[in-house]
């Protein structure tokens, strides 16, 4: 590790904490990593964190070392979008969001609809529309199928 830019990188990257031990003090905003990173972890649980190129405090920019190995780092898959458009779906989310009393469904249904009606989404997005489509489609009868109530 070279020299800290400035005092306030020297006391974190200095930082020891007897009541919280040597890792996961919140007190410590800034790690130096042994493959030459300086980074903020993120706390919630796991061990990422968020490499910085600049000192948040004096606004030098941080030196890397380039040549460092990183065996256990593979850049994330990219999520592609799923190229589907179900036309009859998003029409039965948009009828059940205009049925809906509820302003905050009644908006989560709509977005869904356009989500749907789209075809440019993930995912992520498909889980929510099918949680959506099984919480008011599968459990509420279709009336555009001649289904009542």
């Amino acid at each position: 590790m070279t020299d800290p830019c400035c005092e306030a990188m020297r006391r974190q990257l200095e930082h020891r904490c007897d009541s919280c031990g040597e890792e996961g003090c919140p007190d410590q905003v800034v790690v130096y990593e042994p493959a030459g990173d300086y980074a903020i972890p993120i706390r919630d649980g796991g061990g990422s964190q968020y490499v910085i190129s600049f000192c948040p405090w004096c606004g030098s920019e941080l030196p890397v070392q380039e040549s460092t190995p990183r065996p256990d780092w593979t850049p994330p898959a990219k999520e592609e979008p799923v190229p589907a458009t179900d036309e009859a779906l998003a029409a039965r989310l948009q009828a059940r969001a205009d049925e809906t009393d509820s302003a905050a469904d009644h908006d989560e249904l709509h977005a869904a609809a356009d989500v749907v009606a789209s075809g440019l989404h993930t995912r992520y997005v498909d889980r929510w529309v099918d949680e959506l489509r099984k919480r008011w489609l599968d459990t509420r009868p279709d009336p555009a199928n001649g289904e009542t109530r």
